[in-house]
């Protein structure tokens, strides 16, 4: 990545910068309608706004994107949901290459060892998960590893179909590449729905 794609970008809507990781990235296409770009990858001239999902419905609400981009564009109300099922996926996909890449801890037990061990480096808990599970899980993080970051932004039901079992409720994630990736991407959806 190049040192200017590491620079902190103005928000159109807040109009104050702010890094990339707390930011997405909008182009358009050919249609002009606004596309997200959470790769930051994709051509064309970009515009930049605060990951929040009441920040990108100020923007569509207040014409900005038109604005932002100099020309009549089309950013309809569902682009929020587009960004939360974005989001959801690419979480998914990083999911599914950590399993296979054997980076990753799924039960309640297993990551209660984990974390003694000090081999977590993630947490990720379902949100629809209320038993006393939760909170035994948060309690040796905090004495064992209060740097590790704990996220749950994914139902039980939603993780049994990323990892294809029953009652997936609690995972750990080594240190591995690909756990940063899935870490800052899930805490963005975490912060974009909250």
């Amino acid at each position: 990545m190049a040192s200017r794609d590491k620079n902190p970008r103005t928000c159109i809507v807040s109009r104050t910068e702010k890094p990339l990781e707390d930011m997405i990235r909008f182009v358009t296409d050919p249609e002009n309608n606004v596309i997200p770009d959470l790769k930051r990858n994709l051509p064309g001239r970009g515009v930049w706004i605060t990951a929040t999902e009441a920040y990108i419905k100020c923007a569509i609400e207040k014409g900005l994107f038109s604005r932002a981009f100099k020309k009549p564009v089309k950013a309809t109300p569902d682009l929020t949901d587009l960004i939360k099922q974005l989001l959801k996926s690419r979480v998914s996909g990083l999911l599914s290459m950590a399993k296979k890449a054997g980076a990753l801890t799924k039960g309640q037990h297993k990551v209660e060892e984990q974390i003694r061990k000090g081999n977590a480096s993630l947490i990720i808990i379902a949100t629809n998960n209320r038993g006393d599970g939760k909170q035994k899980i948060k309690s040796l993080l905090e004495k064992h590893a209060p740097q590790t970051p704990c996220v749950e932004v994914f139902t039980s039901d939603e993780l049994d179909s990323i990892f294809g079992g029953v009652n997936t409720v609690h995972i750990s994630l080594d240190e591995s590449g690909i756990t940063e990736q899935i870490r800052s991407t899930a805490e963005k959806l975490r912060r974009f729905s909250a």
